[in-house]
């Protein structure tokens, strides 16, 4: 049962920071696929780091709720700074309003998969409500200040 909750909690994951990044990244816009090879296979690994990172707090050390927040942290802030070097992950003062959203996107993205493979879904109504509303608005940002 541990393997396969790991094997879905890391698919469902991979699959919802694809339809996240391309939708906060990329508007859902097409023109975010217009990338050679090597940038598909660079988001491929970024996409498979984000889920993984944290499957290792969840499933092995039996992390959940406000503990898993630090792996989402270190998550968002090695995808955001270190490797995408966002800008409004580290400039003032936009940082003062991007990384409550950066922390607030990846959470959608480590929680919300997590409470669905374990059907804590009902439980976290009200908080998964709250992330994914966040994510919806910067998507709808994205899309009407991206090309």
């Amino acid at each position: 049962m541990l393997k396969n909750q790991w094997l879905k909690y890391v698919l469902i994951g991979f699959i919802w920071t694809v339809i996240v990044d391309w939708g906060t990244a990329g508007g859902f816009h097409l023109a975010y696929w217009d990338t050679p090879l090597a940038g598909y296979i660079m988001r491929g690994i970024i996409f498979l780091f984000i889920p993984l990172f944290p499957s290792y707090f969840i499933f092995r050390r039996g992390w959940n709720g406000v503990k898993l927040l630090l792996p989402t942290i270190i998550v968002a802030f090695v995808v955001e700074v270190l490797i995408v070097k966002n800008p409004l992950a580290y400039t003032f003062p936009f940082l003062l309003w991007g990384i409550p959203f950066a922390v607030a996107i990846y959470s959608a993205i480590i929680y919300l998969p997590l409470w669905l493979i374990r059907g804590e879904i009902k439980e976290n109504k009200r908080k998964a409500i709250f992330l994914f509303l966040i994510t919806a608005f910067i998507c709808v940002v994205s899309f009407f200040t991206q090309k």
